[in-house]
C-alpha cells in the first residue's frame, strides 16, 4: 500500500517520534514532515519512536504542504474544528476507504494529512484533501491528541485492511450507536465541490 503520512508545522518532538512508532505499527512506510518545528531526530523523539526510528531517519521534509503532496493523487486531511458548521465532512470510514483504495493503486501515492498541534490546518491547506475528516469526541473536551488521532486513523486502516468488505458498512466506533452486529450505511463522501465553496 502505496501511503504517506504526512504531518504538518509539527512542534512536538514527543508527537513526532509517536508517530514514526504509529506508522511502523501499522506498516505506514512515508512519513513526510512540513517545515517542522521541532528537531525530529532528537532524543525525544528517538525515544518515542522505539523501533520506529528508522522512519524518523528517513523521513521526507518539505517547505509547505503542496511540495509535499506533489505526487499524491487522493490525499485525505484532518480538522478538529467545531465552530465551523458549513465545513463538508466525510464519514471517516468512508473518507479512509476511499483513501486506502488510492493507495493499492500503484499509479500513484496517497496522504493522509495532519495539522498542526495547536491550530490544525488552514483553508488553504485543507482545499488541498479530496475528503476533510473530523473525529468525533466529547463536546467537553474535543481536542485530540496528534499521535492519538493519527492512531485511530491507522487503525481504521488496519480494519478495512484485514476486513475489507467493512468499507461499505459502518465508518467505524467514532459514530454514535454503530456495533458490529448492526452496521449502518453512512452518507457518502462529500463532494469536492462543496469543500471549495465552503472553504471560499
Amino acid at each position: 500500500m502505496s501511503l504517506a503520512l504526512v504531518l504538518v508545522e509539527p512542534a512536538g518532538p514527543l508527537n513526532v517520534g509517536s508517530v514514526a512508532r504509529l506508522c511502523a505499527n501499522f506498516g505506514i512506510a512515508q512519513l513526510r514532515l512540513v517545515a517542522p518545528r521541532c528537531d525530529h531526530l532528537g532524543e525525544e523523539a528517538r525515544r518515542m519512536a522505539v523501533h520506529g526510528g528508522l522512519l524518523l531517519e528517513q523521513a521526507r521534509l518539505y517547505g509547505d504542504l503542496t511540495e509535499a503532496l506533489a505526487d499524491c493523487r487522493r490525499v485525505v486531511a484532518t480538522s478538529g474544528r467545531i465552530e465551523h458548521e458549513a465545513l463538508p465532512l466525510a464519514p471517516a470510514g468512508e473518507a479512509l476507504a476511499w483513501l486506502r483504495e488510492g493507495a493499492l493503486s500503484s499509479e500513484s501515492t496517497a496522504a493522509l494529512v495532519f495539522g498542526r498541534e495547536d491550530r490544525g490546518l488552514s483553508n488553504d491547506e485543507l482545499r488541498q484533501a479530496g475528503r476533510v475528516v473530523r473525529l468525533s469526541t466529547a463536546p467537553a473536551y474535543s481536542s485530540l491528541n496528534l499521535s492519538h488521532a493519527v492512531a485511530i486513523c491507522l487503525h481504521e486502516l488496519q480494519r478495512l485492511e484485514e476486513h475489507p468488505a467493512a468499507a461499505e458498512l459502518a465508518p467505524g466506533p467514532w459514530r454514535s450507536g454503530s456495533t458490529e452486529s448492526a452496521p449502518v450505511r453512512a452518507a457518502e463522501p462529500s463532494p469536492r465541490a462543496a469543500l471549495e465553496a465552503a472553504l471560499s
